[in-house]
């Protein structure tokens, strides 16, 4: 890659994401040099036609790249067989926080990680099957209507603004105000809502989990990046951010390996 590290192998993606953002902030581009590959349309026939579409001729042998989003960081807790506090919900790949990923999700270990924790737990159902005894759904009380929310593409980009690559509190703030709170969009009534109003409705939850994290964690760690924080604290290394029944709470262990319990007490 031309314009960002002169080393041989890519750095992690937040090192590389935020070099990236720094240039392009000052005027200055990066490229991949793709010249040493041959019969790269053949080979890669997607990002041709995308570069054709968007008027970029790679017959130069480079192409501009710039950041994008990230993944979400955490996920759902979760062992090394997939088991979650829940029994029989199990959660495996990128959705799962299984200890093997730190401040940064690693490029391609995410498909690595999928296929080695998804086979443990096929194994696991195998062996002792999903049977659910004494299952007992809790039907919560004072459900609301769902409230205001934010157009879907005015979601994203302030996402992408206030949670992008760099984070500041200012903006951080100010759509944490834009969004209802938690424990509103806990309490909302789903039964009745359509494909495109329940994908926003988790959209609005994963925004205000990642806001009030980010808030919270008041350093740079990885792909969490503060411009009014920008080293990492050590008062915050091992300290988990974790939200349980709307509210968060900042822990320095995962208990929850250990809690698996015998009987399910609510489905969300």
């Amino acid at each position: 890659m031309k314009g960002v590290h002169p080393q041989l192998d890519l750095a992690p993606r937040h090192i590389t994401a935020y070099t990236l953002f720094k240039k392009r902030v000052t005027g200055h581009e990066t490229y991949i040099d793709i010249s040493a590959i041959q019969q790269f349309e053949k080979k890669f026939p997607t990002i041709a036609k995308l570069c054709a579409d968007n008027g970029v001729d790679i017959q130069h042998g480079l192409i501009p790249v710039a950041p994008g989003s990230h993944f979400l960081m955490g996920g759902i807790i979760a062992d090394d067989i997939g088991r979650t506090s829940i029994p029989n919900l199990y959660a495996v790949g990128e959705v799962a926080c299984t200890g093997v990923h730190g401040a940064n999700r690693l490029a391609s270990n995410s498909l690595l990680e999928g296929i080695a924790f998804g086979q443990k737990m096929a194994h696991t159902i195998l062996q002792t099957g999903c049977k659910q005894y004494n299952f007992t759904v809790i039907h919560k009380a004072h459900q609301q209507a769902i409230p205001s929310l934010l157009a879907k593409e005015h979601l994203q980009q302030t996402m992408m603004h206030a949670l992008g690559i760099i984070r500041n509190p200012q903006d951080m703030q100010q759509f944490a105000k834009q969004l209802p709170p938690l424990q509103t969009l806990q309490h909302v009534e789903i039964s009745g809502l359509g494909q495109q109003e329940l994908e926003l409705y988790m959209m609005h939850i994963v925004a205000s989990l990642m806001v009030n994290a980010a808030l919270t964690r008041k350093e740079t760690r990885g792909a969490h990046i503060r411009s009014d924080k920008p080293n990492k604290d050590r008062l915050w290394a091992q300290r988990w951010i974790i939200f349980e029944h709307g509210q968060m709470k900042v822990r320095n262990t995962l208990y929850e390996y250990h809690q698996t319990r015998g009987n399910a007490q609510a489905i969300l």
